[in-house]
């Protein structure tokens, strides 16, 4: 391993360990490695080794004590490298269950999305609020994009998700399944979704970023949505209107199965005989 640490350059020796102290976040194992790459550019003398090796040693302290400070000094190693850091390098820090709390009759269907960062938001946020499936239509990239995967911290392992070449074929397949189909969209006769009670199963449609979804779509949904906005910007990104409509929509959800285990726990005394 030392050899062919050494045979890399100041740029990839700085990068190298930068990407292991951000590994270990999710795998502390890589400790050791670290530390041992560490040791090894306190013997080089390039000025560039030696302020990423002060920048180590102080810090040494909080490594040990908070994993966050890992990625930190990850963040830090690259700028001594004048490396950028991409959207996707803001997802690493996560902590996942072993397995979910609870799954929601819910699920997504994604109409001609572009851009494979809100795919990928998406599909974690869906997963995170407990959601089912995720339905990928048109020109929605599919989970096999690398950015789509990335950025969704690879929440597609743990969702049903199905393809369809356009949102007729979605919406079809899932009317069929007995869902009711719920679109999110500006309209001017769209109910405000804190008004929306979900009476069952339900999909939300969601569509382009640029240009929504078309009046064809929107003529086969039962119902349309809008959330409700309050400043002088008058829409939302795709990723950011679905995590509102999600939270709200899973509370919806989790009011009413707490309502119905109240009822059956303590129901409500029948009218005595007179």
């Amino acid at each position: 391993m030392r050899y062919t640490f050494e045979k890399l350059s100041v740029s990839q020796k700085i990068r190298k360990i930068a990407s292991i102290a951000r590994d270990v976040i999710k795998d502390p194992a890589r400790a050791s490695l670290f530390w041992e790459c560490v040791h090894w550019i306190q013997e080089d003398p390039h000025p560039r080794l030696q302020r990423a090796f002060k920048n180590i040693r102080e810090r040494q302290e909080k490594l040990l004590a908070s994993p966050s400070e890992w990625y930190h000094l990850y963040h830090d190693l690259l700028a001594l490298n004048r490396e950028t850091v991409g959207e996707e390098d803001f997802l690493a820090p996560v902590f996942d269950r072993e397995a979910p709390l609870k799954k929601w009759p819910a699920k997504v269907l994604l109409c001609d999305i572009r851009s494979p960062f809100n795919v990928g938001s998406i599909i974690r946020t869906a997963e995170a609020f407990g959601w089912q499936e995720v339905g990928l239509c048109g020109i929605t990239p599919p989970v096999s994009h690398p950015r789509v995967a990335k950025t969704s911290m690879h929440a597609h392992e743990w969702l049903t998700i199905h393809s369809f070449p356009c949102a007729e074929d979605g919406i079809r397949f899932y009317k069929e399944q007995g869902h009711s189909i719920v679109a999110l969209e500006v309209t001017p006769s769209a109910l405000s979704l804190w008004d929306f009670i979900p009476t069952g199963p339900f999909v939300l449609v969601v569509g382009n970023e640029e240009f929504g979804l078309s009046e064809e779509i929107l003529s086969l949904v039962d119902t349309t949505l809008s959330i409700p906005l309050y400043g002088r910007k008058l829409s939302l990104n795709v990723a950011n209107a679905f995590a509102i409509a999600s939270a709200v929509l899973t509370e919806r959800l989790r009011k009413q199965e707490q309502e119905k285990t109240e009822t059956e726990t303590y129901p409500h005394p029948s009218s005595s005989p007179h």
